[in-house]
């Protein structure tokens, strides 16, 4: 980031210029709340692969990462810039803005999440059931994260949290038309080794022999076939007042009927 802004110290004239690294490292970072055991911007960046060397690869996933690490870095300084000073907020928002722009293109989305900005691909589905069913919106949106491709067991570890979602859709689900989708959940985490352990030697366990590429694939299919089985236990909701709708429309229509008799006389 090499952007630079007007900082002007306690009691001293504002003559200083620093980057937005820089200013970030010497005055926030040692508060900022996601530093964890870093100890510098510069430890940080050399932990998650995002310094200059790293960067020079070309690779699309170390791109996401420092976009993510600039986006947090830019919104920690406008969260938390010390009184005394200013920088160019109409070259920071380009900054930010640019970025936002990208990942558009690139299908990513920009998510805030306790005081800390997560890349997310843009899937309508996911967005949808972070607002219907808010308990479950950071496990979905954990999942949607752009470096948890190829991560199996965290994969799982989100799916074990949405199991127990599952199991009250599942008695929602059957009686119902839709009972084939209940039996197709239920199936997908008993049998993937997400509630249970299909890898061991527990004759009561079905057991599979997959690779964690094919393992991956499956748990994918697990989210969005459960995501769908959301969606259609909140239209079920929905179905019941949709039920008595003729009813309404009955007695508006008598209603009305009874209002025009009653003034023809």
């Amino acid at each position: 980031m090499q952007m630079r802004w007007y900082a002007g110290r306690y009691g001293l004239p504002a003559t200083e210029n620093m980057t937005i690294e820089q200013y970030v490292n010497d005055f926030l970072f040692i508060n900022y709340e996601y530093a964890g055991t870093y100890i510098s911007i510069r430890d940080m960046r050399d932990s998650l692969k995002i310094s200059s060397k790293y960067l020079n690869k070309n690779d699309k996933n170390i791109m996401l990462l420092y976009f993510e690490f600039v986006l947090n870095m830019v919104y920690l300084l406008r969260r938390k810039i010390l009184g005394t000073d200013h920088y160019n907020v109409a070259s920071v928002n380009k900054l930010f803005n640019n970025i936002q722009l990208i990942l558009e293109k690139l299908n990513y989305k920009i998510i805030e999440k306790n005081n800390y900005l997560y890349i997310v691909e843009n899937d309508t589905s996911s967005s949808a059931i972070s607002e219907l069913y808010p308990e479950l919106s950071e496990a979905v949106i954990e999942y949607r994260r752009f470096d948890l491709k190829g991560k199996v067991t965290e994969k799982r570890n989100i799916l074990q949290t949405l199991s127990l979602k599952v199991e009250s859709i599942e008695q929602k689900l059957k009686g119902t038309t839709y009972n084939p989708i209940a039996n197709d959940v239920g199936n997908l985490y008993n049998n993937l080794h997400i509630r249970h352990d299909n890898f061991g030697g527990n004759p009561n366990n079905n057991i599979i022999d997959m690779s964690d590429e094919e393992l991956e694939k499956w748990y994918d299919i697990t989210y969005d076939t459960t995501l769908t089985a959301l969606m259609i236990c909140h239209y079920l909701e929905y179905n019941k007042e949709i039920d008595n709708l003729p009813k309404t429309f009955l007695l508006l229509f008598f209603f009305h009927a009874n209002v025009v008799c009653q003034r023809r006389f």
